[in-house]
């Protein structure tokens, strides 16, 4: 079980690192009385996705059970009733597709932009463009969740509570049009001899409503958000601080979906409109520094990330993504002046949230850079396997690839050197890779 060690010191259950910082964990509620088990997400992850295959194998096998004892006696009902039941498994997580797409196009009717529609849990495995907004495909179909915004104050709390009720919607409508379509006296009738897919598919919908519905906090793919019953409760109340945090969304996913485009100018244009809405926005305030890095507009970038550290607003968390990305800006920059200023502040990210891939694979590029290459080469290959955007996979390649090089290991950085130019073709740091000497460690 994990527990707090100190005053302002945090372990997780899993793994055992440790952190100052409380809201990097997950806290899962074991039991009513037992102290919750703090898990970093890496770990929350890998717990998550185990239940998830064990579920996976349960229904599975009891399918299979069900399809055996039909076939050798099907008058017995525990066949039919296994079968029975996974088939209400399989309609709850094929309803998400249904149920995003209610927040989706009545999001749309309500001028909300639609920026992501992820389905499942996991890593990617696939996207496809859907009425005009992304759908991204998971492999373990549990549930579903829509990036949306809109940067519209007027009438908010209405709009906001029309979007959020579409969702539970969905279900209201499929359960009026079963009931209406279904033969009278066929629920009070209804029983596990045979397959009855029609009243498994109103079962499933009506538990997927009181779901829906219950006020509580859920964990998904785009971290952890309100149900729709909590955000349905909460809304109408919400405060005007509240209401300008959720516009600056808008500004600061519209500027991720700029620089995933590579439209860096529009995307720093979209952050500086959502400070002047909202001056305060941390993550906008961050997003700006990270474009500006983009554009190898270093000392703009590191100005950013100085001046937030003297915000009164962040927490502890999001100051240690500052640190890291002002230790990463100074690397990029090649001001050897403040490598002792990155090394410290890549220490300090690294030891409070070891396990986000972009502290991880800073702190080994300033490894290899300070010489520790083989520290930081095993630093580096955990970053380029947990990170999924072409081009940070590409920056720790490359990196490898300079650590290889300082090590002699001219075979091996060469290869590091084509995947890092395959993944990303303008990756810069490729130039340091070529400038450094071969078994040459630099200090």
């Amino acid at each position: 079980m994990s527990k707090r060690l100190s005053v302002s010191l945090f372990k997780c259950g899993g793994c055992g690192c440790e952190s100052e910082v409380e809201e990097a964990f997950r806290k899962l509620k074991l039991s009513l009385f037992a102290q919750p088990l703090f898990l970093c997400p890496e770990c929350w992850s890998k717990r998550y996705i185990a239940k998830s295959k064990i579920s996976f194998c349960i229904i599975g096998f009891a399918f299979l059970v069900g399809l055996i004892i039909h076939y050798y006696d099907p008058s017995i009902i525990l066949g039919f009733f296994l079968m029975n039941i996974v088939l209400l498994y399989f309609f709850m997580q094929l309803m998400a597709i249904p149920h995003e797409l209610g927040h989706a196009i009545v999001g749309k009717l309500l001028h909300y932009e639609i920026f992501l529609v992820i389905i499942g849990y996991g890593k990617t495995l696939f996207t496809r463009s859907v009425l005009g907004c992304e759908w991204e495909f998971r492999p373990f179909p549990i549930g579903g969740v829509t990036l949306i915004a809109t940067r519209f104050s007027r009438f908010y709390r209405l709009r906001r509570f029309v979007m959020l009720l579409a969702g539970p919607l969905v279900h209201v409508i499929f359960i009026v049009i079963l009931f209406w379509i279904l033969p009278d006296g066929s629920l009070g009738s209804y029983s596990f001899i045979g397959m009855e897919p029609d009243i498994d598919f109103l079962l499933a919908n009506t538990l997927l409503l009181v779901l829906n519905l219950w006020p509580y906090k859920i964990t998904t793919a785009a971290g952890v958000i309100e149900s729709d019953g909590l955000a349905l409760i909460t809304t109408p109340f919400s405060k005007q601080n509240k209401i300008e945090e959720h516009l600056a969304t808008y500004y600061l996913l519209a500027a991720h979906k700029l620089s995933r485009l590579k439209q860096f100018v529009q995307a720093v244009s979209a952050c500086e409109e959502g400070m002047r809405f909202n001056p305060d926005a941390v993550p906008l305030r961050v997003q700006l520094g990270v474009i500006f890095l983009s554009l190898n507009e270093f000392e703009k970038a590191r100005s950013s990330f100085t001046e937030l550290l003297a915000c009164k607003d962040i927490h502890l968390g999001q100051k240690m993504i500052i640190l890291n990305n002002i230790a990463y800006t100074n690397l990029l920059s090649g001001r050897s002046d403040l490598i002792e200023e990155s090394n410290r502040y890549s220490e300090e990210a690294y030891k409070n949230i070891p396990w986000v891939p972009a502290i991880k694979g800073t702190r080994g590029a300033i490894l290899v850079e300070t010489g520790c290459v083989d520290e930081g080469l095993a630093l580096l290959r955990e970053a380029f396997d947990a990170t999924s955007e072409p081009e940070g996979k590409a920056r720790n390649a490359a990196y490898i690839a300079l650590g290889e090089k300082l090590l002699g290991n001219m075979e091996e950085s060469a290869r590091n050197i084509t995947v890092a130019r395959t993944l990303d073709p303008q990756c810069k740091l490729l130039n340091r890779v070529n400038e450094a000497s071969p078994g040459g460690v630099n200090l």
